[in-house]
């Protein structure tokens, strides 16, 4: 990364589903494989709120493909869900081992806004799914040819900028051609810095250069769907300090996010 090469960095994969851990671990793969020292946390959420929706006399399970409905209780809810912390387990232990860093696993329940937050308070990267994200459609492999990639990066102030560009590049295999950069300044600063760095730090010019109008991350989830976006990377701090910033990156993203701290968190 752009300070302190030498320090093991923490990295958090937060899942919904025993697949998502898959897929996001596979888009991790270039970070890995760029250089660096990494340890991998698995956090497998237990959604507080699907809990307490499953204890409701009135929800019903309704299957997809034969659209039958029948009751769902809260027993069968927590059925589901220990059977999926163990499948998770397996599947993300073994990818995990399979890049040959340090790893872990643990399951937690509570609100998925406020569990994306804590663990992305405690690691260095955090990279999740927004709400309601089919993940095995985002990442295609063509036999042959590796998976295809954009990488949006927001840029918003000088200070996590750098970090945020040396993410967003090493998740982009070294080719700067698959990151947009998005600039979302605050009103009333100026944005030639953040567009010489740009220069400075990409090995060869982005796919593009937008700027952001309105609100960053509301404007982020509509840039992110009209680039199609596999993966958007972005400043952690800017996101934690407005807990309503996560919940909408959670409920309007169309691809995976990245959360990426600019300071080293504390023990």
């Amino acid at each position: 990364m752009t300070a302190n090469e030498d320090r093991t960095r923490r990295v958090a994969v937060v899942m919904a589903s025993p697949a998502s851990g898959r897929t996001l671990l596979g888009l991790l793969a270039p970070l890995f494989a760029s250089g660096g020292r990494y340890e991998v946390h698995g956090v497998f959420l237990e959604d507080a709120d699907a809990s307490h929706a499953a204890s409701l006399p009135f929800v019903k399970e309704v299957c997809r493909v034969t659209f039958s409905v029948r009751e769902f209780t809260s027993d069968q809810f927590e059925r589901n869900v220990a059977l999926n912390v163990r499948t998770a387990r397996r599947a993300f232990s073994l990818l995990a081992a399979q890049t040959g860093l340090p790893h872990s696993f643990r399951n937690v329940r509570g609100s998925g806004g406020r569990m994306v937050g804590e663990a992305a308070a405690e690691a260095d990267v955090t990279v999740f799914e927004p709400v309601q994200l089919r993940l095995s459609s985002l990442v295609r492999a063509v036999p042959g040819r590796q998976p295809q990639r954009r990488i949006v990066a927001l840029l918003g102030d000088r200070e996590s900028a750098p970090e945020i560009l040396d993410t967003a590049l090493r998740l982009a295999a070294g080719d700067s051609r698959e990151v947009t950069v998005l600039l979302a300044p605050p009103d009333g600063v100026d944005t030639a810095e953040l567009r010489d760095l740009v220069q400075e730090m990409l090995p060869r010019k982005p796919a593009s250069l937008r700027y952001l109008k309105g609100e960053e991350f509301t404007a982020l989830c509509v840039a992110a769907r009209e680039l199609g976006a596999t993966l958007a990377v972005v400043s952690a701090g800017r996101v934690l300090e407005r807990p309503d910033s996560l919940q909408r990156i959670r409920s309007g993203m169309p691809c995976p996010v990245c959360l990426v701290r600019s300071d080293t968190p504390t023990d």
